[in-house]
């Protein structure tokens, strides 16, 4: 690929300096014949049973980017996963970065709920903020809130001079 994209022979004796750098640069990796290719950072994952391994191994996540040169069609296996069900993998988007962080998804906490369980609770009214507070109050689990207290006035500054 080197010789048809650069027009570099690297058998060509000039070119001796360049392969032997390229060859023992540990960031590349040479099959020997002919193919030079970027070693990942993940260069040991080879199919999907290795990225899963890897992920339930990360506690921290990883970013997807960082995956996406490991082999052919890690993408797609990514996909797939996401969208299994129950999902292998669940991706959330860093909220600074914006950089998509995969985890692995623990199968021991999904469940499936029945639809008679689902609509019966679809049919239960949100509570109102306010009632629920007075319940808290009356069975004495949270303290009533004076009215008028310091914390709800409004500071007034002084007016300089």
């Amino acid at each position: 690929e080197l010789s048809s994209h650069l027009a570099l022979d690297l058998t060509a004796p000039a070119q001796q300096d360049l392969f032997r750098n390229l060859s023992s640069n540990p960031k590349i990796i040479f099959d020997g014949q002919s193919s030079w290719r970027w070693r990942s950072v993940y260069h040991f994952v080879k199919t999907r049973a290795d990225l899963v391994t890897l992920l339930r191994n990360s506690p921290h996540g990883i970013v997807s980017t960082a995956l996406h040169d490991t082999y052919k069609g890690v993408k797609n296996d990514i996909q797939t996963l996401l969208d299994a069900d129950p999902p292998l993998v669940i991706a959330i988007s860093h909220y600074v970065s914006k950089k998509e962080v995969l985890y692995s998804y623990d199968q021991t906490v999904h469940f499936r709920v029945s639809p008679a369980v689902a609509a019966a609770w679809a049919e239960v009214p949100p509570v109102d903020k306010a009632e629920q507070d007075r319940f808290l109050v009356r069975r004495g689990i949270k303290k009533a809130a004076a009215e008028g207290t310091e914390a709800e006035k409004i500071a007034k500054r002084k007016k300089p001079g």
